[in-house]
């Protein structure tokens, strides 16, 4: 072993992270490859690892391998980022981790700017905090950066204008809305308020 070089021993571990990979031995796999970090096969390595914790819905251990491939110019991982950041938020009661979850929403959004479901979903937190106010700017954010995301949005606007007295700003909005893009969601938010 001694007369390897490190190239050998490096594809030799590459090759047995991918035998544990096909065998199913996910830990075995995840050890083998997490020693690749910062050889040649780092990149592989990054995307096997990503598959692994997709598979076991490890969110955190995703997001970082995300970020990795993302920063290593290996294409952009920003929309997966995003979903990983929002499923681990998800998983969360945000009545007691208030925090943690906003922060992850956050770091969602600031991920993948045109994701809906990052601002739906911390909409939906802030909603449960009591923070309609910020719930509303969050919908309303969504509805002008991202107009076709409107009806996903528009029954839990229909729902937070009358308590926040915004029955008038919120109608126009959804007017406009259904004026170019007819939907059914979008309508019924009308008829709602």
């Amino acid at each position: 072993r001694g007369d390897l070089s490190q190239a050998d021993r490096d594809r030799a571990q590459h090759a047995l992270a991918l035998d544990y990979l096909k065998a199913g031995l996910l830990d075995r796999a995840e050890d083998a490859l997490t020693k690749l970090e910062g050889t040649a096969h780092a990149t592989q390595a990054h995307l096997a690892l990503l598959s692994i914790y997709e598979r076991s819905r490890d969110w955190p251990k995703a997001s970082v391998v995300a970020q990795k491939l993302s920063n290593s110019g290996q294409g952009s991982f920003q929309g997966r980022l995003a979903h990983y950041l929002c499923e681990e938020a998800d998983g969360l009661d945000v009545t007691h981790h208030a925090a943690q979850v906003l922060q992850l929403l956050s770091q969602a959004m600031e991920a993948a700017p045109q994701s809906a479901r990052a601002r739906i979903a911390l909409a939906k937190a802030l909603t449960q905090l009591g923070r309609t106010q910020e719930a509303y700017s969050t919908l309303t954010g969504l509805a002008s950066q991202v107009p076709s995301a409107l009806p996903l949005v528009a029954p839990k606007l229909a729902a937070l204008a009358p308590e926040l007295q915004r029955i008038p700003e919120t109608l126009t909005l959804l007017e406009t809305s259904y004026a170019k893009t007819a939907s059914l969601d979008v309508l019924n938010a009308i008829v709602a308020l």
